[in-house]
C-alpha cells in the first residue's frame, strides 16, 4: 500500500475548510470558526450548510445530513462505499460526483472568492494581536516560545494572526474575531524530558496553564480540537516512559466525551478539570484570578 495512502481515522483530521477549498467549494457567510455553504450535492438555494473549523464537522439544516469529513466526502462522492471514497481521495480526486443542480451558484461563489494563501513572519510584533494575547491574560515571556504572527491573504487583502503550529505543519489561527484552522489539522505535541504528558484542549489553554504553573519539562499535548482526541491518546502509547497523564479540558460535554476516551484508554489519566470547575475553561479561570 502507498504509505502516503490515507485512511478515515487521518482523513477525519485535516481540516475541512481546506478540503472543501480544494473542491473549489467556498463559504456563503463566515463568522468566527463558523461558516455557512451552499450545499454541493443538492440543489441549495438558501445556503443552509453549516461548517464548524474549530470542531471539524458540518450539518446540513435542509436534508439533516451532517457528521463528519468522511460523511462529507460520502456527499460529494456520492457513494457509500467507503472504499471508493478512500481511492478517489487518495488518488486526488476533487471532482463532485453529486448533481448539485444549481451550477450557476456554485461557479457564482468560485469565481468571487480568492484563495487563501499564508506565510509565517516570525514572533508576535503587530500591536493589535499582542493586545488581544494581554487581554486573554497571558505575557509575552509564555506566548513568545510557541505562537508565530501569521500573515494571511485573500485577493488584495492581507491581515496579520496569531498562529500555533501543529505536528503536521497547518496552524490553528486566532485573531480578535476568530478562530479556524489552515493547512492539515492535527494535534501539537512537545516531548519533555520527564514521565509526565499534560493535555490541554486548546492552545489558549496550554498557554493559560503555563501563566498559572511553573512548567517542569513535561511532555505537552494539545488536542486543537476534541476530535483529535484519538491522535493525542496514540501520542502517549508512543512514549512508553510516560506512567501520568493529566488532562486539561473544558467543563463541557465535548470535553467530558474526551476525557472519557482518554481514560478508556489511558487508565492512569486524570481529570484535572475539576481544579476550575466554575469556569468554562483553563483560560477563563485565569481571567478570573486577575
Amino acid at each position: 500500500m502507498n504509505p502516503k495512502f490515507k485512511k478515515c481515522k487521518e482523513i477525519n483530521r485535516s481540516s475541512i475548510q481546506q478540503l472543501l477549498e480544494e473542491f473549489c467549494i467556498y463559504p456563503r457567510y463566515i463568522k468566527g470558526d463558523e461558516a455557512l455553504y451552499f450545499a454541493p450535492y443538492r440543489n441549495d438555494t438558501e445556503a443552509s450548510m453549516g461548517v464548524n473549523y474549530s470542531k471539524n464537522v458540518w450539518k446540513d439544516y435542509g436534508s439533516d445530513d451532517g457528521g463528519t469529513i468522511i460523511d462529507l466526502l460520502q456527499k460529494l462522492y456520492a457513494t457509500n462505499d467507503i472504499k471508493v471514497v478512500l481511492y478517489k481521495y487518495n488518488n486526488q480526486d476533487r471532482s463532485l460526483s453529486c448533481s448539485t443542480g444549481s451550477p450557476s451558484r456554485k461557479k457564482t461563489i468560485i469565481n468571487n472568492t480568492p484563495k487563501l494563501t499564508y506565510r509565517s513572519t516570525g514572533k508576535i510584533k503587530n500591536p493589535a494581536l499582542k493586545k488581544y494575547l494581554k487581554s486573554r491574560g497571558l505575557k509575552p515571556k509564555s506566548w513568545d516560545p510557541f505562537l508565530e504572527e501569521i500573515l494571511l491573504k485573500k485577493g488584495k487583502h492581507t491581515q496579520p494572526a496569531i498562529g500555533f503550529k501543529n505536528d503536521s505543519g497547518g496552524y490553528e489561527i486566532r485573531t480578535p474575531k476568530g478562530k479556524f484552522c489552515i493547512g492539515v489539522k492535527d494535534i501539537t505535541t512537545i516531548k519533555g524530558a520527564h514521565g509526565q504528558a499534560l493535555l490541554f484542549e486548546g492552545f489558549m489553554d496550554f498557554l493559560s496553564w503555563i501563566e498559572i504553573n511553573k512548567w517542569k519539562n513535561e511532555s505537552i499535548i494539545v488536542l486543537n480540537s476534541t476530535s483529535n482526541i484519538e491522535a493525542g491518546i496514540t501520542a502517549i502509547k508512543r512514549q512508553s516512559e510516560i506512567a501520568k497523564a493529566e488532562a486539561f479540558f473544558d467543563n463541557d460535554q465535548a470535553g467530558e466525551k474526551a476525557f472519557t476516551a482518554l481514560k478508556n484508554s489511558i487508565p492512569f489519566a486524570e481529570d484535572k478539570s475539576i481544579l476550575y470547575e466554575k469556569n468554562k475553561d483553563l483560560n477563563e479561570y485565569l481571567s478570573s484570578m486577575k
